[in-house]
């Protein structure tokens, strides 16, 4: 005779019981074009590393645009500049601006391979340029050597030079700068103040900068001078 226990035949686990894997949603390429600061606002600081891993590892990209207006022209124009680089120090620079007010665009590309020798300078930037104005190539190596003044790094020096070669120009342009650069985080509440006064030694002469979070004007405290609005 068989018995009740038997005859029971255990019954699949329903779907409820069983161990679900979770499914992981199809990677997509638009997600680079999403801002990291929107990332990070909805998913927190953890997803904002793991996009800067995904990103480093493609490229990494940051736009910047901006209105700028100079006493010489007296034009305000549309500026918009874009750098793509990698984790070889490579870097890619597409900038153009568009005048506002005789609707003529110009445009330049620069890329630039930067060394990082800390025993001699503090950078190097080795590349070539191309721009619409020139309608020339230009090759050029340029250094910088910092020198804090301060314990906390905001007062600083550097030390610039450089020189760059056209292929259609003769000769060799020559670029020499000292600049003093005092740094002042919350100058006003939520508001970052950058000075700067420095000596071109080509030109024979100084120049100036005072910038804030959006606002950069820049002198050379004789007869030029020039704004950018940062959008």
């Amino acid at each position: 005779r068989r018995t009740r226990s038997q005859d029971h035949v255990p019954s699949p686990k329903s779907p409820d019981a069983t161990e679900r894997t979770p499914r992981v949603p199809p990677h997509s390429t638009c997600l680079t074009a999403v801002p990291r600061l929107l990332i990070a606002g909805r998913r927190g600081a953890r997803s904002e590393r793991s996009f800067q891993k995904h990103f480093l590892r493609e490229g990494k990209t940051t736009m910047e645009t901006s209105l700028r207006f100079d006493s010489q022209t007296k034009h305000l124009k549309l500026f918009a500049k874009e750098k793509f680089s990698n984790d070889d120090n490579y870097v890619l620079t597409v900038s153009g601006s568009l005048d506002t007010k005789d609707g003529r665009v110009e445009s330049r590309a620069y890329v630039r391979k930067k060394f990082f020798p800390e025993a001699v300078l503090s950078r190097v930037d080795m590349g070539l340029s191309y721009a619409t104005t020139q309608d020339d190539v230009k090759y050029g190596i340029a250094g910088k050597k910092s020198f804090e003044l301060t314990d906390d790094g905001l007062l600083t020096v550097d030390v610039k030079g450089g020189v760059t070669m056209g292929s259609k120009a003769r000769g060799a342009n020559f670029s020499a700068n000292v600049e003093l650069t005092q740094k002042i985080f919350n100058f006003q509440e939520d508001q970052d103040l950058k000075l700067r006064v420095g000596y071109d030694v080509v030109k024979q002469g100084f120049y100036g900068q005072i910038r804030e979070n959006n606002w950069t004007f820049n002198t050379n405290f004789k007869d030029r001078w020039d704004v950018k609005y940062d959008l």
